[in-house]
């Protein structure tokens, strides 16, 4: 249930870990790519993914992102081009550049690739 409390909020919660439910060992799986030593690396990443919902999405589900954030998440979608040589074709993702995979409609990226917003 949701709750209303007479104070500003000292932290912000984020996804389903906590000691009543299981415990943190999602956080770690999520932050396995990034050495435990990289503490710095670790902290940008948690930052980014706080601050983007929909980003949060993809590793926590809509459901409790929406339910954190006390809203509907609208659709977010980027339109791109990308030109492969004197080859161009443009598409939409709901990724931002910097997440784009590496093959991109069946086109896998190259050195030659380029991929900018439209």
């Amino acid at each position: 249930m949701q709750v209303v409390w007479p104070s500003v909020a000292k932290v912000e919660h984020m996804g389903f870990g906590g000691y009543n439910r299981g415990g943190y060992e999602h956080y770690e799986e999520i932050l396995s790519s990034i050495p435990q030593e990289n503490f710095t690396e670790r902290v940008k990443f948690i930052r980014d993914l706080a601050e983007d919902p929909y980003r949060r999405m993809k590793y926590f589900g809509r459901n409790i992102v929406e339910r954190e954030i006390g809203c509907e998440i609208p659709p977010r979608i980027f339109r791109y081009r990308m030109t492969v040589g004197e080859f161009e074709t443009e598409f939409t993702s709901d990724l931002e550049l910097r997440h784009l995979p590496r093959v991109i409609n069946s086109v896998p990226r190259t050195a030659e690739t380029v991929i900018e917003s439209v």
